[in-house]
């Protein structure tokens, strides 16, 4: 008894291969490219907004001679440094309040019979406290002392 190939009656019949895909033409390759870098871009940019909300909740000071956001940071690295500062008291101070400046300014014109006065920029600075061992100077209520 032979028990090779079976015989052809008892053959399944094989479907045809699938035809071969047909290259992407040129639109559709810049389309593939122009997605996988908007991708990429949005994925950089999620981590970015993810790093900085991070560093928004732990809430660490700058570092020296950057503004800190709240008087409590700038004591905060104040009272880090003081140790190693001779005789330090730790004060800090708003210096985005502390001056005027140009963001801050008002522009009056006449209106009718009388003047208007608008704020052209914004009515305050951001708040940016910074820290010194001994208020700098002699201005009331400028140096706050740090508790």
């Amino acid at each position: 008894v032979y028990r090779g190939c079976p015989p052809p009656s008892q053959t399944r019949e094989r479907s045809p291969a699938p035809p071969p895909l047909a290259p992407l033409s040129g639109a559709m390759q810049l389309r593939a490219a122009f997605l996988t870098l908007a991708l990429c871009f949005a994925a950089a940019c999620g981590a970015r907004r993810g790093e900085a909300r991070h560093q928004a909740l732990r809430q660490e000071p700058q570092g020296a001679g950057q503004p800190e956001p709240t008087m409590d940071l700038a004591c905060q690295e104040c009272n880090k440094h003081a140790p190693y500062l001779t005789d330090c008291t730790c004060f800090a101070t708003d210096v985005m309040g502390t001056f005027e400046n140009d963001a801050t300014k008002t522009l009056t014109t006449r209106k009718e019979f009388g003047t208007e006065t608008v704020n052209t920029g914004a009515a305050r600075l951001t708040a940016g406290w910074m820290w010194h061992c001994r208020p700098v100077s002699g201005t009331p209520d400028l140096w706050k002392p740090c508790a």
